[in-house]
């Protein structure tokens, strides 16, 4: 045991010999050590291969010309869709509004009928349609249903009686949007706020 620790199996020369020899067998039957190595060369070759674009920067014009116009109809396809349906329905609610704008005084009879039935919230709702329709029938105040009451308050800031407006607003507002039932002598100082904006 003594005599193989002082004598080893393993020659340290003869061992990297031979492994310099295994490795250049394989590279000289594989030609490539490492794929990508390969695959790097092929590619550079392939571009290597390729030449420039020998065409005049004019005759690209008709063609970027047709992509350019291909792009912008894609667009307008893409935001069309559906627009008959869009704009079907946005004139049918329109129209739907108009009709029911063109007549203030079935709004006015309505209140009054509302008042009579002793349902003062409805009858301040009807006055509130009734003063906003008759201000519109006669194009003092232009309506659009999107508005907030603010807003159409700030549109109606010029005409006679924008105060009296106001006020029914607010009323219309805490009616409608409160808490509580109004009684009946609001929806009476309504009315006559209602027939002081449009008489």
């Amino acid at each position: 045991m003594v005599s193989r620790l002082g004598a080893p199996a393993i020659d340290a020369a003869t061992a990297d010999a031979r492994l310099r020899e295994i490795v250049a067998q394989s590279n000289a039957s594989s030609g490539s050590a490492d794929l990508l190595d390969s695959l790097t060369r092929l590619v550079y070759q392939f571009l290597s291969g390729l030449r420039g674009p020998s065409v005049d920067l004019l005759q690209l014009l008709p063609v970027v010309g047709a992509l350019g116009l291909a792009v912008i109809l894609f667009i307008l396809a893409t935001l069309g869709r559906a627009l008959p349906e869009r704009v079907r329905t946005e004139v049918l609610v329109r129209g739907g509004i108009a009709e029911e704008r063109t007549d203030p005084a079935a709004h006015l009879r309505a209140a009054d009928a509302a008042l009579a039935a002793g349902k003062p919230r409805d009858a301040i709702h009807a006055l509130f349609l009734y003063a906003i329709t008759a201000l519109s029938s006669r194009e003092v105040l232009r309506y659009d249903p999107a508005l907030t009451d603010r807003e159409l308050l700030a549109r109606a800031v010029a005409i006679p009686h924008a105060d009296a407006l106001r006020d029914l607003v607010s009323a219309y507002e805490r009616s409608w949007f409160g808490l509580r039932e109004p009684s009946a002598d609001e929806a009476r100082r309504a009315r006559e706020l209602a027939l002081r904006v449009a008489p």
